[in-house]
């Protein structure tokens, strides 16, 4: 089973990706949270700012998701690794968010591996630069 090491608190964890029907299920549990601060992330280059009303609005809509977002992802990374869950005092009380966020998107790569898949299709589509020999028979 694929395992990655993720820094959190100076300490480093071994997360191990899930079988099938866990990682399905903690993917089904974790969804609407997560859509939520994804779309919520989404929107904001395309936010126009017109009046006051706007930014008030604005900050309100974004603190109700973005506030408890790190403490949703947080969550979520306990849930899906029992290593990090048996660890859960020690990391809350010497990990940064910023170190949280790194591990939770070396974890949705184990959790969504067809993103990698994306990147292999991505490489093979797009068109090669020239090797140098080539371009010396121009």
């Amino acid at each position: 089973m694929k395992t990655i090491t993720v820094p959190l608190g100076s300490k480093s964890y071994e997360v191990q990706a899930l079988p099938i029907r866990k990682a399905r299920a903690w993917r089904k549990k974790f969804a609407e949270p997560f859509n939520l601060i994804v779309g919520t992330l989404e929107a904001l280059p395309g936010v126009e700012i017109t009046k006051p009303e706007d930014l008030a609005l604005l900050v309100r809509s974004l603190s109700e998701v973005l506030l408890g977002s790190v403490d949703t992802l947080v969550d979520m990374l306990f849930d899906f690794s029992p290593a990090l869950a048996a660890d859960k005092d020690y990391i809350l009380d010497h990990a940064t968010d910023d170190e949280a966020v790194r591990a939770f998107v070396e974890v949705l790569k184990l959790a969504y591996p067809l993103v990698e898949l994306v990147g292999v299709i991505r490489n093979a589509v797009q068109p090669q630069p020239p090797t140098e020999q080539a371009q010396t028979k121009s």
